[in-house]
């Protein structure tokens, strides 16, 4: 999940305890892009399947904001989109092709007369064409040689990266546009797209993309000025806030085993505001991953974790976090970096004994073989009401996802 770190940096670099000046007011916008890019090979079945360019194209309607929200002056009177994207696979005849429909926001960080630069934040749903034949795969002979004699499956023939029809798109970058006349202009984007499931169905590799686009903005019409705002730092009351928030969902285990186990989570934040787009925080997370069970589907195939019984302890972890956020009216996106202080699975990986070593609080690891230490969520929360918040999170160790959640949770 290579394209996380660029989301934090998107997430929090410069976000926005000043302000810039806006352009002048139009109600709406329509921006078309052609699209060119590589899939980043973060994993061997990755890597054997992508040979050429991903490329494809996106059409999007953006809308401006007027200043009649708070939090339109708080962020320079960004613009919301909503983006159709098609992008083939580099090799779509066995990787198929991305058919995206996601909302996003742009961030002003430069507005003149005739250049504009901003910072592109977005997710939405993904559809793959061409997702894994699982029965093909299982049936392929190469492959169970491979397995056999204890080599990782690998296949030109079969798509091995996104196991399910149904997946989410992310999306962020630095976004330009040039003015050309009085309603056209060029613009160029350096865009990060990341696609997965989050092990909801198998195999899941996901995909990482580093994409450029290039187009043409048409804005039909303009409507008047829109005045400068000035950011407000909060006052001392304003400043704390909390959160504790139940999430659920379900996972694979493995694209042999097929089968779904539940997973669920409790968060309990405090956070501090830094100004009225920002706050930072810390918490505690306790995790339930029901995919550690001695089942033969773990221990013979999955060969990453060497578990001979069924208890609950082994499916329970617990870890404190750090949190980063960025808060757009009712909207918060934000990035939590945490630490397990109870996980009884590291003491039962890597798969093999011989590879296993006396583990402390943080040490060195191969996160092809093991989790490790370091957890990390990628949430995304809306205030329903006034203290009721609905939750969707992606759940990391390192750059391999664990689990998608949703859940609600009550702020205070």
């Amino acid at each position: 999940m290579m394209t996380k770190k660029f989301l934090g940096i998107i997430l929090f670099i410069g976000i926005l305890c000043s302000s810039l000046v806006a352009e002048n007011y139009t109600p709406y916008k329509i921006k078309l892009q052609g699209i060119g890019g590589y899939i980043h090979p973060h994993d061997e079945n990755v890597e054997v399947l992508t040979n050429g360019p991903a490329l494809g194209g996106e059409i999007a309607l953006e809308l401006a904001t007027d200043g009649s929200k708070n939090w339109h002056i708080h962020h320079n009177f960004p613009d919301i989109g909503i983006a159709a994207q098609y992008l083939t696979l580099s090799n779509p005849e066995i990787l198929g092709e991305m058919i995206s429909l996601y909302p996003y926001i742009n961030f002003p960080m430069v507005v003149t007369d005739w250049f504009s630069f901003y910072l592109k934040l977005g997710g939405g749903l993904a559809l793959a064409t061409k997702p894994t034949d699982i029965e093909g795969a299982l049936a392929d002979v190469r492959n169970h040689i491979r397995e056999k004699n204890g080599i990782p499956g690998l296949n030109t023939d079969f798509n091995f990266v996104i196991g399910s029809t149904a997946n989410v798109i992310l999306a962020g970058g630095a976004t330009m546009e040039v003015r050309l006349t009085r309603n056209l202009r060029f613009t160029s984007d350096l865009i990060f797209n990341h696609y997965s499931n989050g092990n909801t169905v198998q195999p899941n590799m996901g995909l990482n993309l580093a994409n450029v686009y290039a187009g043409f903005k048409y804005i039909p019409s303009y409507n008047g000025y829109v005045a400068r705002g000035l950011a407000r730092v909060p006052t001392t009351h304003d400043r704390f806030s909390g959160e504790i928030i139940l999430s659920a969902g379900s996972r694979q285990r493995y694209h042999k085993d097929t089968k779904s186990f539940p997973i669920a989570s409790l968060n309990l934040g405090g956070y501090y505001h830094t100004c009225h787009q920002h706050r930072i925080g810390i918490g505690l997370d306790g995790f339930y991953n029901g995919i550690f069970t001695n089942d033969p589907a773990l221990s013979n195939s999955f060969r990453r974790t060497n578990i001979t019984t069924d208890e609950l302890k082994n499916k329970l972890r617990m870890g404190i976090n750090l949190a980063n956020d960025v808060i757009v009216g009712r909207f918060t996106a934000g990035l939590q970096f945490g630490v397990y202080l109870y996980d009884p699975i590291k003491d039962l990986e890597p798969y093999n004994p011989a590879s296993r070593k006396e583990k402390g609080l943080i040490y060195a690891y191969d996160i092809e073989k093991e989790d490790g230490w370091l957890y990390t969520r990628l949430s995304a929360k809306y205030r329903i009401i006034d203290h009721i918040i609905a939750n969707i999170s992606i759940k990391t160790h390192l750059h391999k996802a664990e689990f998608i959640e949703f859940g609600l949770g009550y702020a205070f």
